[in-house]
């Protein structure tokens, strides 16, 4: 099973996605571990990121990927055994989402 982070504007008659990646719901304790090391301790990753700004997750994404990095063996654990979402998916999923944050800053993230 898996979801959608996208980014969208709002052009008046419809919202359009300018950037969308797939992640896998394998990936939920490393991501509830970047979040809480964050200083966000949420239940639903979904709520919490659906609706903000593209520039109000930056420092968000910024210090989930810089925990990950400094971090990599508290990790590394928490990796599915099915090998679906591993650490480096994961961590490519949050630095692509990044990069794309900092191209768009206007953009609101929709996740579904």
């Amino acid at each position: 099973m898996s979801f959608d982070i996208s980014l969208t504007i709002d052009t008046g008659n419809e919202y359009h996605t300018v950037w969308c990646i797939n992640c896998t719901y394998n990936a939920s304790k490393m991501w509830h571990k970047a979040l809480k090391a964050s200083g966000y301790d949420v239940e639903s990753i979904i709520t919490f990121f659906t609706g903000k700004t593209a520039l109000e997750a930056q420092p968000i994404l910024t210090k989930m990927i810089e925990d990950m990095k400094v971090n990599k063996k508290e990790y590394m654990p928490l990796e599915p055994k099915n090998g679906w979402g591993n650490y480096e998916i994961f961590i490519g999923v949050l630095e692509d989402w990044l990069e794309a944050c900092i191209e768009d800053p206007n953009c609101k993230i929709l996740i579904s």
